[in-house]
């Protein structure tokens, strides 16, 4: 029996199969499905006994995790990843959101903090005409309650605008110029069973400091966003994609970068609609390196506050 169908039987095999060794020895095979980092150590460690002793168990991680993809061409497309260029590339590829982060230099900060303050006068205004509208003898309060909040705000506003500065959590700040506002973070290949893991990420805040020791900042406006990268890379695709996607499923791999897709049973795009249905988004690499990183994205001029 070739080792392809002794894969798919053994996929198939009665519930009761266990694990003869190792950390999982006795407990059903099933359970290297919540272990991708084991099964990782295992192919690296056990490779050679794997294959010869425990044939089974081989072919069960090969039809659920795939078969290891440690080429030239392999590691050639994961060292991409180590350019913040390609690292950014491919974040908007897969994330087309990504794009419009960044509009700091497009901001009239202190129309903000007018917007704000403002707001914030309105509702302490609705507050104290609430507060006593429902009693008829209380009305004459309402006046004064107002004028007092309205006082309160202004005083708020002034006392915010001696301790107000724009706080920048990603880039690096200098002269009034912002590089790399679109930071990178964590980058690291062969984790949690993906080829590549990083972050982007990008987060600025209007604030004012607290005056009192331990007190929080005060935020009038801000912008925060995040996402996490999880690559797995495939030089070739061809019309083995569903092994390619249940390895995907089982470790958690939320994007997929192939260089060249070679199936004939299936086209691209639906070969990227089969894998979408498990939010899995599957990009070729000439797609990632038609992708423009926006300026703003490395250097920004910061607006004045």
């Amino acid at each position: 029996m070739n080792a392809g169908k002794q894969a798919v039987l053994f996929e198939q095999a009665p519930a009761g199969q266990t694990i003869p060794f190792g950390k999982y020895k006795d407990q059903p095979v099933e359970i290297l499905l919540t272990d991708p980092d084991y099964v990782t150590w295992l192919r690296a460690t056990m490779g050679e006994k794997l294959k010869n002793q425990y044939p089974l168990v081989l072919n069960y991680i090969v039809a659920h995790y795939g078969e290891p993809s440690r080429t030239p061409d392999h590691n050639a497309l994961q060292n991409r990843f180590l350019k913040r260029e390609f690292q950014m590339q491919f974040a908007l590829a897969v994330t087309p959101g990504m794009a419009t982060w960044v509009h700091l230099e497009d901001l009239d900060l202190n129309i903000l903090f007018e917007n704000e303050f403002a707001r914030r006068e309105a509702d302490a205004v609705k507050f104290a005409q609430n507060q006593y509208s429902a009693l008829p003898s209380m009305a004459s309060k309402i006046e004064a309650a107002v004028d007092e909040a309205r006082a309160r705000i202004q005083k708020n506003k002034t006392a915010w605008r001696e301790r107000g500065r724009l706080a920048i959590y990603t880039g690096t700040p200098h002269d009034g110029v912002l590089e790399n506002p679109v930071e990178v973070r964590g980058l690291r290949f062969e984790e949690i069973g993906a080829d590549v893991v990083y972050g982007v990420g990008h987060r600025w805040s209007l604030v004012a400091k607290s005056k009192h020791s331990g007190g929080q900042d005060d935020v009038v406006a801000g912008c925060e966003e995040a996402v996490g990268i999880t690559v797995q890379i495939k030089p070739v695709l061809g019309d083995d994609y569903p092994a390619v996607l249940r390895a995907m499923k089982a470790v958690k791999t939320k994007f997929l970068l192939v260089r060249d897709y070679t199936g004939i049973g299936a086209t691209w795009g639906e070969v990227k609609q089969v894998f979408a249905l498990d939010a899995i988004r599957a990009v070729l690499l000439e797609d990632v390196e038609r992708v423009h990183v926006p300026e703003s994205f490395n250097r920004i001029q910061l607006p004045r506050f």
